[in-house]
């Protein structure tokens, strides 16, 4: 988070006063009449308002103000404050448990072979030497930029997609 910390509370300024614009615009009022909190923007003397949801459409085709002002520490509701029922300790001690770490009877695993190029698409696969190791129980095409390889184990999974044989197709990207 330290690393993040300056850039993450200006995209959320830049975002708020996106947010407040478009909602200054909906209802032809000056901005600095709104204000945003807890997931809405507010205008005061009219009692109007309208979630970040309903402005997202709309703010998201507003310029990107390039210094937004910050929110003051004072103003800050969540930061700083202590997490109830924390799982702080398990963690440095390597003790918590993830949804990655869960492990059930006949659980299986899934790998996906992407394609390199953004943008690039599945041509065709052949999927014969993969099927051949043993625990591989699926191989298929997802969507249209990637092949599913699925096995008994991770180490399988990518034994069977390094033995996949796949033509990828480059798409020309719109400028």
């Amino acid at each position: 988070m330290s690393s993040t910390w300056d850039p993450m509370r200006k995209a959320g300024a830049a975002a708020r006063q996106m947010l407040i614009a478009a909602a200054a615009q909906e209802w032809g009022v000056d901005a600095s009449t709104c204000n945003a909190a807890q997931g809405a923007v507010m205008h005061a003397s009219s009692q109007r308002r309208l979630s970040y949801g309903e402005l997202a459409g709309r703010a998201s085709k507003l310029a990107v103000p390039a210094d937004p002002p910050l929110k003051p520490a004072k103003d800050y509701k969540l930061v700083g404050l202590g997490w109830p029922g924390s799982t702080r300790p398990a963690k440095v001690k390597g003790a918590a448990e993830f949804g990655i770490d869960v492990r059930i009877p006949n659980m299986k695993y899934a790998l996906l072979a992407r394609c390199p190029v953004i943008g690039g698409k599945v041509g065709s696969f052949d999927d014969s030497d993969a099927k051949k190791i043993a625990g591989v129980s699926f191989v298929g095409k997802i969507g249209d930029s990637a092949v599913a390889v699925v096995a008994d184990s991770v180490w399988v999974a990518m034994q069977g997609r390094t033995a996949l044989k796949i033509q990828w197709t480059r798409v020309q990207m719109p400028v």
